[in-house]
């Protein structure tokens, strides 16, 4: 009787498991009809095209902080049906919710990747910024590759000129030799205009020569260049040694040009814009009114930070000199290093 009962209750449990096993399966199989039903009415909802090569070749290869910068730019672009977009950094900063410092840092990286490209910059005002192109290696703003038809020209210029070099060649020894005797009786007062001439082209020669980089030179035009778009001209470099640039130093000069760009109200057509606020930022007479000024800027930009998370000397530093350019306060390394306990 006891075996009989004990086979019922197995029977029993292995009915109610069965049981389990199909409220599973079914439980299951509406899951399967909800993911089918899940569907976006992709009208009426604002959205973004990416390519999935961004996310499952280029976004795998980028740090987390380049990534947001980068699809932040796909969305201002993409996401407006435009190649470029202009934005200035303190937006940017705001978008991808990064210091000044690591947007300013992971965003050359994406310049030196070749995916994203700086196409002009507006200095002064409300709409002051830079105009960024991102680009999608074959899909999206990859730089033209020259057309096969401007290839055949160049082909056919280059054979057209050895026809002609080669029918210059042909002249006969009785053309050859008129033409020396006409040469030879040239008036001798051409001479003079020959040596003039011969003196402006040494002229040319010798100031392309005195436009030597020295390490400190090479880095001025860099910082040029980054901050105006410009091309580094003779001028620039008669201005340099004029004033005797190379005796401040880089940091110096480097701080006391970026705040002059940032608060120029129109486009910078020469270094020589950037002269005079060198060589004054540097007079020794004005170094303690400086520091009390740059004091003043750093305490209240810590004062603003106070308790903030990641918060480091490199974050403060940019916000500082960022503060320094919207005030006209050169920014002195030596002396916010003082400031803050590190000189």
């Amino acid at each position: 009787m006891s075996q009989l009962n004990l086979s019922q209750l197995n029977l029993s449990q292995l009915t109610e498991s069965q049981l389990n096993l199909s409220q599973l399966t079914e439980s299951q199989l509406s899951m399967s009809q909800l993911d089918e039903n899940i569907t976006l009415n992709w009208r009426t909802i604002e959205h973004t095209r990416i390519p999935q090569v961004v996310f499952d070749e280029i976004l795998p290869t980028l740090p987390v902080a380049a990534q947001g910068i980068y699809l932040q730019l796909l969305r201002l672009t993409l996401g407006f049906h435009r190649p470029v977009c202009h934005i200035s950094l303190e937006v940017l900063k705001s978008r991808c919710n990064q210091s000044l410092a690591s947007v300013k840092r992971h965003l050359e990286l994406l310049i030196r990747r070749g995916l994203v490209r700086k196409v002009g910059v507006k200095f002064g005002g409300s709409d002051r910024g830079s105009y960024l192109m991102p680009v999608i290696p074959g899909v999206f703003n990859e730089e033209p590759k020259p057309e096969t038809s401007q290839l055949k020209m160049s082909q056919l210029n280059l054979s057209q000129l050895t026809e002609s070099q080669l029918s210059m060649s042909q002249l006969t020894g009785s053309q050859v030799n008129s033409s020396q005797l006409k040469m030879s009786q040239l008036n001798l007062s051409h001479k003079k205009y020959d040596d003039d001439d011969f003196e402006i082209k040494n002229h040319h020669q010798t100031e392309k020569a005195d436009d030597d980089d020295s390490p400190h030179l090479k880095r001025v035009k860099e910082i040029y260049a980054r901050l105006t778009g410009n091309a580094w001209t003779a001028s620039d470099t008669r201005a340099y040694r004029e004033h005797g640039i190379q005796q401040y130093g880089l940091e110096h000069v480097e701080a006391v040009m970026e705040a002059v760009a940032e608060r120029a109200p129109e486009r910078i057509n020469s270094f020589n814009y950037f002269v005079r606020e060198i060589i004054n930022a540097a007079r020794p007479e004005s170094r303690g009114a400086r520091r009390r000024r740059l004091e003043q800027i750093v305490r209240r930009v810590q004062q603003l930070h106070v308790g903030a998370a990641q918060y480091g000397i490199a974050d403060l530093a940019e916000d500082v000199k960022r503060a320094c350019a919207r005030e006209g306060v050169p920014f002195d390394p030596d002396l916010f290093n003082e400031i803050i306990g590190l000189g």
